[in-house]
């Protein structure tokens, strides 16, 4: 089998290194990544993907108008239609109907969980990944159950926390200065990101505050939505000392 070729498009870093690990279970991959829809098109335009992953929350080209564009390419340059899911933290049933109307051949909600991701690829792609195959020398199961396992280090996501918590220690900051503006749109975007990254870090009490805050920006609360926003920064500093 060829190596499936993935464009990752998500604006926040530490999503895109989560969606990343989440795909170790397709033995052959080449990994892409876009931080923005339009650097998203771009890259669509200049190469050949089998897949692309489109996260929906970013700012400027979000992930609509970045499928639309895509898809308005293929149709000009007579090219095949290339699989696309949405990612998103919005509420999955509306969600799937707008994606899918712009194009998008399945939605998977965020916080991300790797079956569900899974599942949408192997619909899309008609690839089955759950069989892997050995490779050519490969101890077999007896002489493998032989030997002692090796010992536990950190985990891909114990080393990616850190890092995650300083990223959304500065975006807490920007939400902050957004609600100074009455800027809900901003805290909106930066909170259902939040809501959809969290748990998947194991920071189940940040996908919470990420939800209400959405919320409360959506409703254009600026009394509730200063207090989450102070909360969530408060919380962070915590999250943010304990790894120093």
């Amino acid at each position: 089998m060829k190596p499936l070729r993935i464009l990752i498009v998500d604006d926040s870093t530490s999503s895109r290194l989560m969606i990343k690990a989440s795909l170790d279970q397709i033995p052959e991959r080449q990994i892409d990544q876009a931080e923005n829809g339009e650097v998203a098109v771009n890259k669509f335009a200049l190469n050949n993907y089998d897949l692309v992953l489109m996260d929906i929350h970013m700012p400027s080209v979000d992930g609509y108008e970045a499928t639309r564009r895509i898809r308005q390419w293929e149709r000009e340059n007579r090219r095949q239609s290339t699989p696309i899911i949405a990612l998103t933290a919005l509420d999955h049933a509306q969600a799937s109907v707008r994606t899918r109307g712009v194009g998008c051949n399945a939605c998977v909600p965020k916080p991300v969980k790797k079956p569900l991701l899974m599942e949408a690829i192997r619909a899309v792609t008609g690839l089955d990944f759950t069989k892997p195959v050995a490779p050519v020398g490969a101890p077999d199961a007896k002489s493998a159950a032989a030997k002692p396992a090796p010992a536990q280090g950190p985990s891909d996501i114990d080393k990616l926390r850190p890092a995650f918590v300083a990223e959304k220690r500065r975006e807490a900051d920007i939400a902050l200065l957004a609600l100074s503006k009455n800027d809900f749109r901003t805290v909106r975007m930066l909170a259902l990101r939040l809501k959809g990254e969290g748990a998947n870090f194991g920071f189940n009490e940040l996908t919470q505050i990420g939800a209400e805050l959405a919320e409360a920006a959506n409703k254009m609360d600026p009394q509730t939505s200063r207090k989450l926003a102070q909360q969530l920064s408060a919380h962070l500093v915590k999250l943010h000392e304990s790894y120093r």
